[in-house]
Parts: C-alpha cells; structure tokens; sequence
C-alpha cells in the first residue's frame, strides 16, 4: 500500500510510503538520522521552505557531507511536486496485479520475495534446553528483536550499532559472527574444545559448524550442542546488560557456557559418567 497525500496531516513524512514505493527514511537515510521530528507529519515538512539549502528545517546539525547534502538536493527535487489539497489523505494498492487489490494479489507479492531454493534443513540438538534450541532456531529465521530487526518494525533508535562492541549495526549475523565479543568467546570455545581454526560469517555457519570441525563421533554432536548454548548465553548476557544494567564479562560468560554445558549434557545424554575434570579438557567424550 502506498500513500495518496491530501492535506498532509495523517501521512507520516518519513515513515509512510507516500512519495515512492519506500519511506524516504530508507531512500534517504542519512537526512533521516540527522533529522529532529522523525514522525513529523508530511504537512508539516511541506510548509517549510524547500531550496537547495536547508532552509528553516530543524535539524540535530545541518547537512554538510557530500553524501547528505546529495540526499538532501534529490529530496528537494521530489518534494517540488508535491501539492497539499482540503481532501483527508488516503491509501492505494501498489502490487502488482493490474487487477486491482485482493487477497490473491497480496499473495503474490510476498511470494515475489520468498526464496524457496533453500535446502537448508534445522538440526536439533537434544541434550541442550529446548529454550536454546528455539533461541537458535528463530535466530536463524532472523526474528529475535536485534535492533536492527526493531527497526525494519518501526522502532527506532538514535544508535543502532551493536551493544557489545559499538562496531556495525546490531543484526543476527554481526551480533554472533562478527562482533568482536562474540568473535573472542568463540575462540575460547576453540581452544577449550580443540577444534581447528574455523571462519563463519552468517549465523547459519554457527548451526552447521560442528559439520567442519575435527571431531568425531559424540564430540561433534557435544560441540553443535555448545556452539548453540554459546550464543544463547551471549544473547542472555547482552539482554542483562540492557535491561539490568550488568556487566559483560566475558569470561564470566564463557565459564556459564562452560558449566551450563556439563549440567546439560550429564543429566541429559546417554554418558551421565562424565568428569567435570574430564569435561574440562574436553576428553572422554
């Protein structure tokens, strides 16, 4: 659905689709960090003036990079064409079936966008809680709230870089791939269980990798097993520090990982004989 602009006063400037298929806080996401009223209305940016400068427009600090001051002379351009009338703002069907809006159109249009080539099939591990099975599992389907997943919901923040290591923007694949506090836990988990050197780059990896490494038998299935409470612990631990305001240590997080791991997989698996010593050193397995 797109927006039909009549007064102005319903359409949200920024996050409606109103003047192209998508809201100009995607089109122009520079202009749209600097901005001061993000839900301002379209009636109340379209009676400002509109030049090639920034006219009377209140921003956090005015457009000065080549970058922003392009966004802001293509947004001009567009704004230019735009007239407000006495008719209240409505909505129109965009899809793509001349036909007009349905159900069946609907459809479609979300299947445009599906990718059914995908052979990737979930493997649960069954000595872990079946919590961090469902962690990973809606991990990997990107639907636990990362920032940047609130944001794509229209929930905004003035930072969306990662909490952990302020570098890149918080997603499933930076948070438990990239993150620099991530990327030391998992070379902790390495060492400890001796695997070989191993590079992942999307949180699919993290669920196959116990596929690549140099273990076998119940070492392999031990391993997919931490690999996936390592993750749900580093989420856990970040929520701690967002609402609780606690601490991230990360050797406090690898020794739950740890720990939690051998509580788990003695009570759990079929080899209830199983040392802490041994589990420690990651023999006997």
């Amino acid at each position: 659905m797109g927006g039909e602009v009549g007064n102005g006063q319903d359409l949200s400037f920024w996050l409606d689709p109103w003047l192209l298929r998508n809201p100009l806080k995607e089109e122009f996401p520079n202009l749209f960090r600097l901005e001061k009223f993000k839900k301002c209305k379209v009636k109340e940016w379209i009676v400002r003036p509109v030049s090639n400068s920034s006219g009377k427009w209140i921003w956090r600090s005015e457009p000065d990079s080549d970058v922003e001051l392009a966004e802001w002379s293509s947004l001009c351009l567009l704004v230019r064409s735009t007239f407000l009338s006495n008719r209240k703002d409505g909505w129109k069907w965009l899809g793509t079936d001349s036909a007009g809006f349905s159900i069946k159109a609907v459809k479609s249009m979300f299947n445009l966008n599906k990718d059914f080539s995908s052979r990737f099939v979930w493997e649960w591990c069954r000595w872990i809680p079946k919590k961090c099975n469902l962690f990973a599992w809606r991990a990997e389907q990107d639907r636990i709230p990362t920032r940047e997943a609130l944001i794509r919901r229209n929930i905004f923040f003035e930072d969306s870089c990662c909490l952990l290591c302020n570098m890149g923007v918080e997603s499933v694949d930076h948070s438990f791939t990239s993150c620099g506090v991530s990327t030391v836990i998992w070379q902790k988990i390495q060492a400890w269980c001796r695997t070989t050197n191993l590079f992942v780059f999307s949180f699919r990896d993290v669920l196959e990798v116990h596929n690549w490494v140099s273990l076998e038998g119940h070492k392999k299935e031990v391993f997919h097993g931490i690999a996936i409470l390592a993750y749900w612990r580093i989420w856990k631990a970040r929520n701690e520090m967002v609402f609780g305001g606690k601490p991230f240590i990360i050797n406090e997080v690898f020794s739950d990982i740890r720990s939690l791991g051998y509580v788990c997989y003695s009570n759990r698996s079929k080899d209830r004989s199983l040392s802490w010593k041994d589990w420690c050193r990651f023999v006997n397995m």
